[in-house]
């Protein structure tokens, strides 16, 4: 049935679905007010059974189209980890770093400078070091709380396409009764 990669493509075939949904549904409301002949009844299942079937397909495609985007998130959640472990140990070696060179005082700093153009050039060194430490820190940051809207995003969509995998069952179990219907 579902044939198209991306999630644009399920979406697209999701709309074109829904809309041939709504067409059997306006005919078969047009059959219902159709007197009760053999033939209008057997129209009628006909026209709930082939309702029953589209909605069948339009769960595929919703099935398909949350399982493309699951993987997709999984890929970004990955990407994000990655990002996340190599942020942290740019941090942590800069934590060390800070660390060591903390029991320098200004005083030593200024005396261990051979002109005072090389003791601005170490504070700045020191100011730039401290504002790319704080930068990385909110980096962090950001990309953890991206990384748990994520995980979140795909614990969403998992338990949609559950739902969507039940409702599925469902109308699989409606479209075998209505044939049986047909059949008496």
């Amino acid at each position: 049935y579902v044939h198209a990669q991306s999630a644009e493509e399920l979406s697209k075939q999701l709309q074109d679905k829904q809309a041939e949904i709504a067409k059997v549904e306006a005919e078969l409301a047009d059959t219902r007010k159709k007197e009760k002949t053999l033939k209008s009844q057997l129209e009628l299942i006909d026209g709930q059974t082939k309702v029953t079937e589209l909605k069948i397909e339009e769960t595929n495609i919703k099935i398909a189209k949350l399982k493309r985007e699951i993987v997709d998130l999984s890929t970004r959640i990955n990407r994000i980890s990655t990002t996340v472990d190599s942020l942290t140990e740019v941090l942590l070696l800069r934590i060390i770093q800070t660390y060591k060179f903390s029991s320098i005082s200004t005083f030593d700093l200024l005396f261990s400078s051979n002109s005072f153009g090389e003791l601005v050039e170490r504070l700045k060194y020191i100011q730039v070091t401290q504002a790319n430490d704080k930068k990385v820190l909110y980096q962090l940051q950001a990309t953890k709380t991206t990384y748990n809207d994520q995980r979140q995003d795909k614990k969403d969509r998992q338990t949609e396409a559950e739902v969507l995998t039940q409702e599925l069952e469902e109308y699989k179990g409606q479209l075998t009764k209505q044939r049986k219907e047909k059949q008496e």
